[in-house]
């Protein structure tokens, strides 16, 4: 929708829809912020190990989630950008677009 929006030529609707698109992976992620503690308990009711659990809470403390949301926008950029050189590199020269 937001590529179509731009009619697949604006840059910007690129960069915003593929900076969009890397974001849905937080979403299997969101449960060890948001429900830390029910999270966490319900994998360990689960199997999970103590020493794995420990660490894996180590891995996702708070101020971890702003980093995996930058880290994300910053790989739709680069994405973007990328996608951009290739269209240029191949479709363009063959006179494909």
């Amino acid at each position: 929708l937001i590529f179509k929006a731009g009619e697949y030529k604006s840059w910007k609707h690129t960069v915003l829809g593929y900076c969009v698109f890397t974001e849905w992976v937080i979403g299997s992620m969101l449960p060890m912020w948001i429900m830390r503690d029910a999270f966490f308990e319900a994998y360990r009711s689960n199997g999970g190990t103590d020493e794995y659990i420990s660490s894996l809470m180590s891995l996702t403390a708070n101020w971890m989630l702003p980093v995996v949301i930058v880290l994300g926008i910053v790989g739709g950029v680069i994405g973007a950008y990328l996608g951009k050189v290739i269209l240029k590199k191949h479709f363009v020269k063959a006179g494909i677009v």
